[in-house]
């Protein structure tokens, strides 16, 4: 493995997303491309989400199926959140009414 691919980076992209991106390796160390590149990246990630940031940004911090079960289970885990908390209100709320 070549040194450039262990030194640390602005924006750490994987070979392949720099590739897809049009980067060369030695790109990753040109701080304007680097962040123009991750970016572009974060953006096309988002827009792929239908502007969803929460699901935009858990698909830039990761892909592949891994990354878009986790974004299944974290939507379906913040439904049930949501779902107990309107229970727990109307309960209170029917307690109120007595």
């Amino acid at each position: 493995m070549a040194i450039y691919r262990i030194l640390p980076r602005l924006i750490q992209l994987t070979d392949d997303t720099r590739k897809t991106l049009g980067m060369s390796d030695q790109d990753a160390f040109d701080i304007e491309k680097n962040v123009d590149a991750g970016s572009r990246w974060l953006k096309q990630k988002i827009d792929a989400h239908g502007g969803d940031l929460r699901h935009g940004l858990t698909a830039y911090n990761g892909s592949g199926p891994k990354a878009r079960q986790y974004a299944e289970m974290s939507w379906l885990l913040m439904a049930d959140r949501n779902r107990k908390m309107l229970m727990s209100m109307a309960e209170e709320n029917a307690g109120e009414a007595q």
